[in-house]
């Protein structure tokens, strides 16, 4: 297990946009979203991989933000009296932002080893773009769970007829201890990162042939090309509370990186 104090990265502004540094490994990148499962048992996340330079041209940009219900969902968190102030801040901070990434790009030839990524409290799969791109440039398969336990800062399942249905931040009950809250999300959490790997072996030995969410890279392209033999589970703050409780259930995670670890789950504080 290690354990890391992180900081904060800032974006850095191109012309008009805001793009997110570059990776500085010896790969470029491609990422797309995979879910397997429509319902909140299933897995949602964002996939960066190594991809091949002669397939893609030197500047591939894909959008950072996530859509109005996340940053509404962050909005409610910060202000309970200004929500609305905030949610026009942040999207109009957000929305031009760009992940150095091509979106849907091949994948290297290679076999890489697995990274699963569990985000903080009120974040989301695409939060942590930057740490998740530059693991990739360096020949990491990085997996950035969105959790559906009401931490986030919204997820989505899909309805039968395939349309998104959100799932928002869960505010704690002022009238109630916090605790007891936290500490069934962690357990949840927990189960979803080992349900993560059990998606990512699947896609990695050819069993999966569909993905849930429209996708310009079939999934069959990840046959053979991910090693699960010795997967790496990361988190930051409740991620990282989620990574070592995950660490103590299922001993196929060979590796845990714990950024910044909120212990409160953990200790049962009122």
């Amino acid at each position: 297990m290690i354990v890391i104090n992180s900081s904060v990265v800032k974006t850095m502004s191109y012309s008009r946009l805001k793009i997110l540094p570059k990776p500085q490994g010896p790969f470029p990148t491609g990422c797309i979203d995979f879910m397997h499962g429509r319902s909140k048992e299933g897995t949602l996340l964002r996939l960066f991989y190594p991809t091949q330079k002669d397939q893609v041209a030197e500047e591939h940009l894909t959008p950072w933000f996530p859509g109005y219900e996340y940053t509404k969902g962050l909005s409610r968190f910060l202000s309970s009296s200004l929500p609305r102030f905030y949610e026009s801040m942040l999207n109009w901070s957000t929305k031009d932002a760009q992940i150095p990434s091509h979106y849907g790009a091949p994948l290297a030839q290679g076999k890489f080893p697995l990274i699963v990524f569990s985000h903080g409290l009120i974040g989301h799969r695409i939060m942590y773009s930057t740490i998740c791109n530059d693991l990739a440039s360096h020949g990491f398969v990085v997996a950035a769970l969105e959790h559906r336990d009401e931490s986030a800062c919204a997820t989505f399942t899909l309805s039968d007829s395939g349309e998104k249905v959100y799932i928002h931040y869960k505010t704690p009950d002022k009238n109630k201890k916090e605790y007891p809250l936290r500490h069934e999300q962690v357990e949840i959490r927990a189960k979803e990162c080992i349900a993560a790997l059990n998606v990512l072996e699947n896609l990695a030995n050819g069993s999966i042939e569909d993905n849930d969410l429209p996708s310009p890279l079939p999934v069959k392209d990840f046959e053979g090309k991910i090693d699960t033999s010795q997967p790496i589970l990361a988190g930051h703050s409740f991620g990282a509370a989620a990574t070592i409780l995950a660490l103590s259930k299922d001993s196929r995670f060979k590796i845990g990186l714990a950024l910044d670890p909120w212990m409160f789950p953990f200790e049962g504080r009122p």
